[in-house]
């Protein structure tokens, strides 16, 4: 009796419900640990006052090997923003940079990662906010003309084919060139009326045939329509675009006219214009009563 009563006393003892009083002895711990506040923003805005009071002298210099790299001004007058700021050379000039950032903390962490670009050299540090969304929104355009032409282009080479092209274009944009270009080519034949061609095709082939014979250039079965949705597809990079000027397919262009030729050759294409050199050798001229 009594060894079973001891018993159900240990076994009772050992259970953490029994004599236990929990409020009590959490009070008792000594535990003045302080909760965050249910508000986020009023926790975030402890916890930026924290991260500012550790800053005794402003603006807070960032350094790497003692050098000073960068600067964080902290909020003054109608800016509410901290302001990274930081100095890089382009050429023989140096030029200041800045970005402004709500916090102190995404300053902080941002101007730490620039003191080490700097440190290292990096010409990403040159680049103005403006410059590096510009250059990113490049590098998409580029991928998204890789994957309709397949064909992969740096974005230093893009920008150069480009300044050439543009250079010889007269001030004109290459789809305003293209237009101006296809315009010279109607332009003597504005207020004309009938049929294009006024013989047989037989003798259009023969006509073809003859000129391309003079000018060495091989034969191709409908060689300028293929040359035109060719170099309209290398300069638009657009299937849409270049399926609905073709009156055909999208699944056609990507098939057949993509990446067949270079920007470059089709802005030199689309340049050709009519001329009166000697060099030129004109198809025979069709009147009116042999058109009918």
């Amino acid at each position: 009796m009594v060894e079973q009563l001891t018993l159900n006393q240990l076994v009772l003892g050992s259970s953490p419900s029994r004599g236990t009083n929990f409020p009590k002895e959490i009070e008792g711990t000594g535990d003045n640990t302080k909760l965050p506040p249910n508000n986020p923003g009023q926790f975030e805005a402890e916890t930026e006052a924290e991260a500012e009071s550790e800053v005794k002298n402003w603006p807070k210099k960032l350094k790497h090997r003692g050098r000073v790299l960068a600067r964080i001004y902290r909020k003054a007058g109608e800016r509410g923003s901290y302001r990274l700021y930081w100095r890089v050379r382009q050429g023989d000039k140096a030029c200041s940079r800045m970005r402004d950032f709500r916090t102190y903390s995404e300053a902080k962490r941002e101007g730490d990662k620039l003191a080490a670009d700097l440190a290292k050299g990096s010409l990403v540090t040159a680049l103005t906010a403006g410059q590096a969304n510009d250059a990113l929104a490049a590098l998409e355009r580029l991928q998204t003309f890789y994957q309709s032409t397949g064909r992969r282009v740096s974005l230093l080479a893009g920008i150069s084919e480009y300044c050439e092209a543009a250079g010889k274009l007269g001030g004109y944009t290459v789809g305003e060139a293209v237009e101006r270009f296809l315009a010279a080519w109607l332009r003597p034949y504005h207020n004309a009326t009938g049929p294009v061609w006024g013989k047989s095709p037989d003798a259009l082939e023969e006509a073809l045939a003859g000129l391309r014979g003079a000018l060495t250039i091989p034969a191709r079965r409908n060689g300028l329509r293929h040359a035109f949705v060719t170099f309209h597809m290398a300069i638009h990079a657009n299937e849409n675009l270049t399926a609905a000027e073709a009156g055909n397919s999208q699944q056609m262009i990507h098939d057949h006219y993509r990446a067949l030729a270079t920007r470059r050759e089709s802005v030199k294409w689309f340049a050709v214009k009519p001329s009166k050199a000697a060099n030129v050798i004109p198809l025979p001229a069709v009147s009116r009563q042999d058109a009918h």
